[in-house]
């Protein structure tokens, strides 16, 4: 909502705080990742479900880079192209996911697609941006970062809290079944 609202207000400070929070997003979602690699390698699952996570540490970096596009979208009023960016990538994930099962596919194949298709909705929602605020100076958002370390610690927290609950089924059920 920060973002979103730095977004709509400041017009000549956009590309500084979608450079500045995409930064902030994927440091946080690489320490997401770091868990989920962790647990895939800590021995708690089969091989199978390790596979598992490590697709879905992949996806991490993408799914907050589109946290971070969605809400700069929004910001600089665009809901229109989110919800298609939203509905295309739904629409193929499922499109794909459905003929891979019907087609005898293993699990995994459609988690890793999955992982692929939202890598691609990542670069579309990065160019969508970039094509509404301008090209970035990916030089100055490093100095930026300073500038926004009093709200960063609670935004990190609640995309913590929020990707580790949204995740936490696909951690726990597999420890609860033998």
């Amino acid at each position: 909502r920060w973002l979103a609202v730095q977004m709509g207000t400041g017009v000549e400070r956009r590309g500084l705080h979608f450079a500045s929070s995409s930064i902030w997003a994927a440091s946080a979602a690489l320490l997401i990742a770091a868990a989920y690699v962790g647990i895939a390698a800590s021995g708690l699952y089969d091989t199978h479900v390790s596979h598992g996570l490590l697709w879905i540490a992949f996806a991490t970096v993408p799914s907050s880079a589109l946290l971070v596009e969605q809400a700069s979208l929004i910001g600089i009023g665009r809901s229109g192209k989110v919800g298609l960016l939203n509905l295309g990538e739904n629409v193929l994930r499922s499109a794909i996911g459905i003929a891979l099962i019907a087609t005898g596919f293993d699990v995994l194949v459609v988690i890793a697609v999955f992982t692929l298709v939202r890598w691609a909705t990542a670069g579309i929602g990065f160019r969508m941006v970039c094509a509404e605020i301008g090209p970035l100076d990916w030089r100055r958002p490093f100095a930026e970062l300073l500038a926004l370390r009093t709200v960063v610690p609670r935004f990190l927290g609640i995309m913590v809290c929020a990707l580790a609950l949204r995740n936490a089924a696909l951690v726990i059920l597999p420890s609860l079944a033998n």
